[in-house]
């Protein structure tokens, strides 16, 4: 578009036929195409061949306009069936008054996507089940001193718990295991050397298997969150034999097969005797949740195919398995993003697992889930969206290109945010959108009632550029610095106080300091660099920071080194001076790897000890000779842990410990401890049950 003139729209509206509607002046006509609706292409099957857009500039541009005004009259002006005006109930959300008027805007959804179109293959892809394993992972968060003799999750912000896979309470650890014929959580007891399995919770009740995600410990009681199916018969059965009407029953049932998300109370005070007390089940797919004191945040995205898919809750006490309660979540509880992309609902629900899941209330909004953040008091709920228009451009400006996959499902064009106040029960304070998306969880902070997200986005040659945005209260943009590291990608971010770190990365690893002091003029500071990327960052005190994360050999410099190729790198950051930083020490480790690299609740902090430990595996494929790497049919592998500490900026390794009992290809995952012991919970691939790898534990002795 010629520098956004006005008079150029207005020829393209000519000469497309579609006219514009009298009350749209210049600046309504250049905010809605800044928020324009994509024009629909079906991703073609795998080619090396460019994808040519099959329509003039001037077709798309009437599309795309007349999509965004297609959204304009949505949302004012009377609705098909409906009947009444939408308002707006808070800064770029919209609220309905009837059921009518949500299936109105649920089907326009569906007409721009066209039902089988690219939102729909879209949504598979970003958010299926295995997504929930990487939303939440990689970059670094504060660990609350828990003032006992054992550690508890490493979590992003004080006082908000965040489900996991291995969990201790300081007498038994708790470990899921993914890897079975069923997704058991097994119960360790934490006796030293006598560490031993003294029970088992089994995803099955008798009567359906449902498949463990993770799970929080509280007060005596393990809540498991689980993925489910629920036939549409099953649903519509329970729901008749309660207090909804039939119209109600047919619209939760939605499509054939229900994805749904169980959260699953049990009562573990007695380990001889566990058992569930309490099952609450909201639809949709598990995306993330969090508690607060007993308080479970619970989120989730359904997908819809027709214009009857509400979402719809179910509580079921064990003792009273046929008198379950179901219902649909009520209108009044039900929004809309300004320009909803996706054909899915943001299903959110607070659960109190102290007063009883018949006490959770539910809200859902046309949107949709993919990351989220949460302090006390707000909830944000982000998700990409992305542009058909942005990426058929972009196809036919690429000069290479594999697959029109590898670069759809690159990056987002944009990433709506959702604010949820959790002081107001759940109410949606706002919306917005930010240019790019975010790496994950840790990309965003509040900060003195500010929203500070970073984020990767593209410039006009469509490479990789980075920004960091701050949103107010309302989460209107109020300042921002964007377009830095050009040609590298955000890998890690770790905000403390008034400034933000940031890790990006393509050869080198670029530590950025960002000002943020003046929420509308945040500046960069300084900078850094050294080799590989930090894909966790660890506050050690007020002038240090500890990155963990890769090496990476720069081939250009000399002779390749595949043993330090994607190796464990641990390195100390001195950010004293801010204008300044330095590398103050760097530990690599060749044939190295650890899970903490993606997922920083592998990281196990000590903070009577005042040091830090990490599972770790161990792969070494061959050896050098003469300049040359030969690689042996039979590798030399390994597991165990590191344990170090961090004294005056110098990395002081502890312990490199070898597994005693894992061995050969087994894996070492996390380390928990208790008291002076520290334990390996693993996978074990030597030895097998029924066909399947089992789950072990293993005590070290702190050195």
């Amino acid at each position: 578009m010629k520098d956004n003139n006005f008079d150029y729209i207005k020829e393209k509206f000519d000469q497309s036929g579609v006219n514009a509607p009298d009350s749209l002046n210049e600046e309504a006509v250049l905010t809605q195409l800044s928020s324009s609706q994509p024009v629909e292409v079906i991703p073609p099957k795998k080619s090396k061949k460019k994808l040519v857009a099959g329509v003039s500039a001037a077709a798309v541009f009437a599309v795309v306009t007349a999509g965004a005004i297609t959204f304009t009259s949505l949302f004012n002006s009377p609705m098909q069936g409906g009947g009444k005006v939408l308002f707006r109930e808070s800064a770029g959300l919209h609220a309905f008054s009837s059921r009518a008027e949500i299936q109105s805007t649920m089907n326009s959804v569906l007409k721009l996507n066209n039902a089988d179109g690219y939102h729909k293959y879209d949504e598979e892809y970003l958010y299926g089940s295995d997504a929930i394993n990487y939303s939440d992972s990689a970059s670094g968060a504060a660990i609350p001193e828990t003032g006992s003799s054992h550690n508890a999750t490493y979590t992003q912000a004080l006082g908000v718990d965040e489900a996991d896979t291995v969990k201790t309470d300081g007498k038994y650890i708790f470990a899921l295991h993914k890897y079975s014929l069923r997704a058991n959580i097994t119960v360790f007891s934490a006796d030293g050397e006598n560490a031993k399995q003294v029970a088992t919770i089994s995803d099955w009740d008798g009567e359906d298997v449902t498949s463990f995600n993770d799970f929080y410990l509280y007060d005596g009681k393990l809540i498991a969150l689980s993925s489910d199916y629920l036939e549409s018969s099953e649903l519509k059965s329970a729901a008749e034999k309660g207090d909804m009407s039939e119209e109600d029953a047919a619209l939760c049932i939605g499509a054939t097969l229900n994805a749904m998300t169980d959260v699953n109370v049990y009562d573990v005070s007695d380990i001889s005797n566990i058992k569930v007390v309490d099952r609450f089940t909201q639809s949709g797919r598990y995306v993330s949740s969090r508690m607060i004191d007993g308080m479970l945040y619970l989120v989730t995205n359904q997908s819809f195919s027709n214009d009857s898919s509400f979402p719809v809750t179910m509580h079921r006490k064990p003792a009273t398995e046929d008198s379950a309660t179901v219902g649909t979540v009520p209108v009044d509880s039900i929004f809309s993003v300004e320009t909803p992309v996706n054909n899915s609902f943001l299903v959110v629900s607070s659960v109190d697992t102290d007063g009883g899941m018949l006490t959770s209330k539910t809200k859902a909004i046309i949107g949709s889930a993919s990351t989220i953040y949460c302090n006390q008091q707000n909830l944000y709920v982000t998700a990409p969206e992305y542009s058909q228009e942005r990426y058929t451009n972009m196809l036919n400006n690429v000069a290479e290109i594999n697959s029109f996959e590898d670069v759809f499902f690159t990056e987002s064009v944009q990433t709506q945010i959702v604010k949820i106040s959790l002081e107001k029960e759940l109410e949606f304070v706002a919306s917005n959108k930010v240019e790019g998306s975010v790496n994950n969880q840790y990309a965003m902070d509040e900060y003195e009632g500010n929203l500070r997200v970073a984020t990767t986005s593209f410039n006009e040659d469509y490479q990789d550029i980075n920004n960091l945005f701050i949103l107010d209260e309302n989460l209107k943009q109020i300042g921002s610095v964007t377009g830095f590291a050009e040609n590298e990608s955000i890998q890690a971010v770790r905000y403390i106080n008034e400034t933000a770190y940031v890790i990006t990365y393509e050869q080198t690893d670029p530590l950025f300091v960002i000002d943020t002091s003046d929420p509308k003029n945040p500046r960069i500071k300084g900078q850094v660099e050294i080799t590989g990327f930090s894909s966790l960052l660890v506050p050690v005190d007020d002038n240090t920071l500890l990155g963990i994360g890769y090496h990476f050999e720069d081939e250009s410099e000399g002779v390749y080194d595949p043993s330090l190729n994607n190796a464990l790198k641990i390195v100390t950051f001195d950010v004293t001076d801010k204008s300044a930083p330095k590398v103050l020490d760097t530990k690599i480790f060749p044939y190295y790897s650890s899970e903490v690299q993606y997922n920083p609740k592998a990281l196990l902090v000590n903070f009577e000890r005042g040091d830090y430990a990490i599972p770790i595996q161990y792969y070494k494929y061959g050896d050098w000779e003469n300049g040359v790497y030969h690689y042996s049919d039979y590798g030399e592998t390994k597991t165990g842990m590191v344990n170090f500490r961090v004294d005056n900026g110098k990395i002081n390794i502890i312990d490199d410990y070898t597994s005693k009992v894992f061995k050969n290809d087994d894996m070492v995952n996390r380390c928990v401890y208790s008291g002076d012991y520290v334990y390996l919970i693993g996978t074990r691939y030597s030895y097998y049950s029924d066909g399947y790898p089992t789950i072990d534990i293993e005590a070290v002795k702190y050195k």
